[in-house]
């Protein structure tokens, strides 16, 4: 009886607080964002092995995907629930990136010191250079752009400060929302200072480092505030929307639109990872293609 009762406690582990899951969380993700940043940082300053650069990015972006989506409801089961389709799908997305990791570490690996993989990746440096340096659009486009920008950030300010005291369950959604929306709406607006752009040929000015910094900064510490948003969210799904029930409630247009939005950036985030996949698989074919392989 004490070893059936120890193998219980194994399978189902007591829930740690949420600050420790909130800390767990960002450590986890400090190595992927290192990653993709060096990677991006150094995209075309290693002629010797150009992939070393995209190797980082891309297992950099999927590390950070599977960290992100195990703060989703559908990733967090209890033996005794009956499995959902959503919980199956979640396991399925879980095992696929997973594995597709491992064969990402171990084909990079063997590669490494091959002429041909080396050559695959430098016949498409030209391609890579054109998306690192796209060509600026008019001045209609970018205004748009920055409107069409500052919707989200403005909608989450003013649901967030309406529904300021209407979520006793989870009182850190409504200032979970009005953080994110203040520090994103000053992102885009910051993007449109001249500071913020400066041509590859033009000498670093300190005024540009300062600039870089802070949005560097700014998007780490968003970064951080949606994980913990992750946490407060899900974590409650899906609580009491009436008022005049005896337990703690949270106002349904509140918790459905903090709820949706942050669903969303999963919903873009996995969209980026299959087309990102495509353009790899592009690559590559296009490589083999190329009449100075033969």
């Amino acid at each position: 009886m004490l070893n059936i009762r120890l193998l219980q406690h194994v399978r189902n582990p007591l829930r740690p607080p949420t600050r420790i899951l909130v800390c767990s969380k960002v450590a986890l993700c400090i190595m992927p964002v290192t990653q993709i940043a060096i990677g991006a940082v150094h995209l075309d300053d290693c002629p010797r092995e150009p992939q070393i650069p995209i190797y980082l990015i891309v297992s950099g972006v999927f590390s950070l995907a599977l960290a992100l989506l195990s703060c989703l409801p559908c990733s967090r089961q209890v033996n005794d629930e009956p499995t959902n389709p959503l919980s199956r799908v979640c396991t399925a997305w879980n095992s696929l990136t997973t594995f597709f990791l491992f064969c990402w570490f171990v084909v990079v690996r063997s590669s490494s010191s091959s002429c041909a993989s080396s050559a695959i990746i430098m016949s498409n440096t030209a391609l890579l250079q054109r998306i690192r340096d796209p060509p600026q659009p008019p001045t209609p486009i970018l205004v748009c752009s920055k409107v069409a920008l500052c919707i989200m950030p403005v909608a989450q300010i003013a649901i967030g400060a309406v529904h300021l005291n209407n979520c006793p369950r989870e009182p850190h959604i409504p200032i979970y929302l009005i953080v994110s929306g203040v520090f994103t709406l000053a992102l885009a607006l910051l993007s449109c200072l001249p500071c913020s752009r400066q041509a590859n040929d033009e000498p670093t000015n300190p005024l540009s480092r300062v600039c870089t910094a802070w949005n560097s900064l700014t998007t780490l510490f968003l970064f951080c505030w949606f994980v913990a948003g992750n946490v407060w969210i899900y974590s409650i799904y899906e609580p009491n929307y009436d008022k005049t029930a005896a337990d703690p409630y949270c106002n349904r247009t509140l918790y459905l639109f903090a709820f949706w939005t942050t669903t969303l950036v999963y919903i873009l985030l996995g969209l980026f990872f299959v087309g990102g996949c495509c353009v790899l698989v592009c690559f590559c074919l296009l490589g083999r293609a190329d009449p100075d392989d033969v």
